[in-house]
């Protein structure tokens, strides 16, 4: 994931979206390390903590995440708050 650069503009949307389809509850998929496509693999926590960068840097208050590999979803996770008015994870 380095060596992109999104405009906040670009990123704000996109996990608002993400936060809306997915709604207050997940579960989370398999938590082991993920292959990328480049054939190196990625841990879930460096999955969270670039997450977690982007969510505070386009100021977003909730988010999820699924990743997909041949049709299954190898990672799902939930970051934040969907509604922050009625406290809803």
């Amino acid at each position: 994931m380095t060596g992109v650069k999104m405009g906040e503009s670009m990123i704000r949307p996109l996990l608002a979206a993400w936060a809306v389809v997915f709604g207050c509850s997940f579960a989370a998929a398999q938590q082991l390390a993920i292959t990328r496509l480049d054939g190196e693999q990625i841990e879930p926590a460096q999955i969270d903590a670039t997450v977690t960068q982007l969510m505070q840097a386009a100021h977003v208050t909730g988010v999820g995440i699924a990743i997909f590999h041949n049709r299954k979803i190898v990672y799902l996770h939930a970051y934040g708050m969907r509604d922050t008015e009625k406290a809803c994870r």
